[in-house]
């Protein structure tokens, strides 16, 4: 059986000259990275990584 999540987050990454929008941007990239590089498997045990975060709107979102 597979598990799939589709998580959404807004965060104005293009204005960080506001402290709370770089503490944001800091946030979604350390969420990305857990997800990436240290996110336990479910029922995997000592697997990690079950995804990543990317832009999905944008000038720099992935077409």
């Amino acid at each position: 059986m597979s598990w799939v999540a589709n998580v959404m987050i807004s965060a104005d990454q293009a204005d960080q000259a506001d402290q709370a929008d770089q503490a944001d941007a800091a946030n979604v990239e350390a969420l990305s990275h857990w997800l990436r590089d240290e996110a336990p498997r479910h029922k995997q045990s000592g697997v990690v990584g079950v995804g990543s975060l990317r832009l999905i709107t944008g000038r720099d979102a992935l077409r």
